[in-house]
């Protein structure tokens, strides 16, 4: 399974703000048997979630799919 990782930006007050989708990503179930995949269409608000990585309809966590 991929790592976890975090796309940070720097916030106007010099803060981070953390998530994890971005528009256009893919994740895809560990499961071959599975093979369900999503795509991102739109992020999270920042804040707002998207900080963790989806689970599929079978209960294990998708893994993003490197472009």
């Amino acid at each position: 399974m991929t790592p976890r990782s975090t796309l940070i930006k720097l916030n106007q007050r010099g803060g981070e703000e953390r998530w994890l989708f971005k528009e256009g990503e893919v994740y895809r179930c560990p499961d071959p048997e599975c093979g369900c995949e999503i795509k991102v269409i739109k992020r999270a608000a920042p804040g707002k979630g998207g900080d963790q990585n989806p689970r599929c309809c079978c209960g294990k966590e998708m893994g993003k799919v490197e472009q």
